[in-house]
């Protein structure tokens, strides 16, 4: 027999003859290291998965900033304008992940362009224990032209304070009667006027604010990249309400169809993936004695705590809804 082997059967003599009180003790100390160290073990998958998210929303954004190049003829101005918007909007995140506790507040001056989307964004990890990340600036000398090795060059440096947050919307805030709206610094056309009221009156000025807009064959298109969650019904409450003082995904989609997700692969793969949770969520509230409130609380008791959301998306397989569906019937 072992040293190690010895050492252990001593041990497990040793509790043997331990006062029951004493044990139990033991016992309670081995259980709650146990929860400890899978609670430790969630979390940190949690992190990995929010960080996984929002590299896939910067490649998305860096895709529709390189694809957008290829326009041509009379489009050329509309698509410049929405390549340098989506550039300042994935240089505005690589900043956010490099450094989040530096960001400044908001500037809602009258006569400032504003982007006010991402100064609530909160940072993917504590500052104290957020590994160091170099800032990346990307010098485009000229979106439109084709891409070539002087046209587009990376600077890598130290982690340093941005100075200030680039101006990302399109529309200077809060119009007066005095200063009417504008699109691209110029005043709104009539049929643009037109458009960008009924979207405010239909979803009210600051929901609209905080999205990006880009003008496309006589209608206003709204840019948004799915938010990063830490329950699974947070995916629901994006499909229903909205994250953030968005609009909501079904409110995009019934109002753009699949035109804001804007033809993106990663848009389209993260829709794919979150759509799964929503059709279960509809599925269980048609059952008999469900609702939605039910689904969502069955959900979050029996997965929550197996599963980081982006995993339970990825196991809720076809054949994995079944097990859900037969695991519903027991639940209540």
């Amino acid at each position: 027999m072992s040293v190690v082997d010895h050492a252990e059967e001593e041990v497990r003599h040793a509790l043997k003859n331990l006062p029951e009180h004493v044990a139990a003790t033991f016992r309670g100390l081995a259980t709650d290291i146990k929860m400890d160290q899978r609670s430790q073990r969630i979390d940190t998958e949690a992190r990995w998965d929010a960080m996984d998210s929002r590299l896939n929303e910067l490649s998305g954004l860096l895709q529709m900033l390189v694809g957008a190049k290829s326009s041509k003829g009379g489009r050329k101005t509309r698509t410049g304008n929405a390549v340098m918007s989506c550039f300042h909007f994935a240089l505005f995140n690589l900043t956010l992940l490099a450094a989040p506790e530096t960001l400044p507040k908001a500037n809602t001056s009258p006569n400032h362009d504003i982007f006010p989307a991402m100064t609530d964004v909160p940072p993917l990890f504590e500052p104290s224990t957020m590994a160091a990340i170099p800032n990346i600036t990307i010098n485009i000398t000229n979106p439109l032209a084709e891409v070539s090795k002087s046209g587009l060059t990376y600077t890598v440096a130290q982690p340093t304070r941005p100075t200030a947050i680039p101006p990302l919307s399109n529309f200077t805030s809060h119009p007066t009667p005095q200063q009417p709206p504008k699109y691209q610094g110029q005043p709104m056309t009539p049929a643009q006027l037109t458009k960008w009221n009924y979207l405010t009156g239909k979803y009210g000025e600051g929901r609209v604010h905080k999205h990006s807009w880009e003008w496309i064959h006589g209608d206003f298109l709204p840019v948004y990249v799915y938010q990063s969650v830490n329950v699974i019904t947070d995916y629901w409450t994006e499909w229903t309400e909205g994250m953030g003082g968005y609009l909501s995904t079904r409110e995009l989609t019934e109002a753009w169809g699949a035109k804001w997700r804007r033809n993106n692969g990663g848009q389209r793969t993260e829709c794919g993936r979150r759509k799964k949770v929503i059709d279960l969520v509809m599925e269980l509230s048609t059952r008999s004695g469900w609702n939605v409130q039910l689904a969502l609380r069955f959900l979050t008791d029996k997965y929550g705590e197996l599963y980081t959301p982006r995993k339970f998306c990825d196991w809720l397989k076809p054949e994995n809804v079944q097990v859900v569906l037969v695991a519903a019937v027991m639940y209540c």
